[in-house]
């Protein structure tokens, strides 16, 4: 894989992870907005990203257990991006087995998430994927123009 092929793939799944959690936060009673930029250099090799991204939350989500399913919904949004009909147990044994890490936010948000929250988390985002897709994509294009793809 080339430094463009992963420089895209980079930014497509930081933009569909962020726009997962907006769109839970938004669908659940909240407000925010996403912010992307270059990620500063990773002192370790595994940690490597080049972009990094927040959802900046201005309003609080209103529903019962909603921040399990925004701090979910970032793992979530990539998963369904490769694996439209991804399992909940599986992505929970990825999870709880250091196979996906969370970030410390994310991981603070979903604190005591159980296999329902993850089903509920998927079904919100399944529901709702256009405008996951919108959102993603229009940070995407916001990001500095990258070449073709080949």
């Amino acid at each position: 894989m080339n430094l463009d092929k992963i420089r895209r793939r980079d930014l497509q799944l930081i933009a569909y992870h962020e726009a997962g959690h907006l769109i839970a936060l938004t669908r659940l009673g909240g407000y925010g907005h996403i912010r992307i930029e270059d990620a500063p250099e990773a002192s370790d090799v595994r940690e490597l990203r080049l972009y990094c991204g927040r959802v900046y939350i201005l309003a609080q989500p209103t529903a019962e257990r909603a921040h399990i399913l925004v701090g979910l919904a970032g793992l979530v949004a990539e998963e369904l991006l490769d694996e439209p009909l991804a399992d909940a147990w599986e992505l929970v044994e990825f999870i709880e087995n250091g196979g996906i890490a969370m970030s410390e936010t994310d991981a603070a948000m979903a604190q005591g998430f159980t296999v329902e929250d993850v089903e509920e988390t998927m079904r919100l985002l399944s529901d709702h994927w256009p405008e996951v897709q919108q959102a993603a994509e229009w940070e995407i294009s916001k990001m500095a123009p990258l070449s073709p793809q080949k």
